[in-house]
């Protein structure tokens, strides 16, 4: 188990936040070691489109295949759609998230403020 908090990479303004927030999620998760990824929380229709073969070029296409190439790189890789708001522990390391400055990362040990949650 890992968790990280920290602000969403900056992308020009036409591209869609949660492009940049799912390529820091893959990366980390890659960096971290793990090769089978349950990927939780709200649909992110960009996933699906990438995986298509002829996609319209545009900027934000462009990010998303460079997510669609980090998804490649994992043995097993699923999204599992949530509400948002359904996942108490997510919930609650966003807004811890929020209150640091810079990126935090915890492996093995979940955030103390999230343990009641799992």
């Amino acid at each position: 188990m890992a968790a990280m908090c920290s602000r969403v990479m900056s992308l020009p303004k036409a591209i869609n936040p949660c492009i940049g927030a799912c390529f820091q999620a893959l990366q980390f998760t890659l960096e971290a070691g793990f090769s089978d990824v349950i990927f939780e929380g709200p649909q992110v229709s960009f996933l699906d489109v990438v995986s298509m073969s002829q996609m319209e070029v545009s900027l934000e296409n462009m990010w998303a295949e460079d997510v669609w190439g980090l998804v490649q790189e994992f043995r097993h890789f699923t999204v599992s759609p949530g509400m948002v708001g359904a996942n108490r522990a997510e919930l609650v390391l966003a807004q811890l998230g929020c209150s640091y400055l810079s990126s935090r990362v915890w492996l093995e040990v979940p955030p103390v403020e999230i343990m009641c949650f799992l």
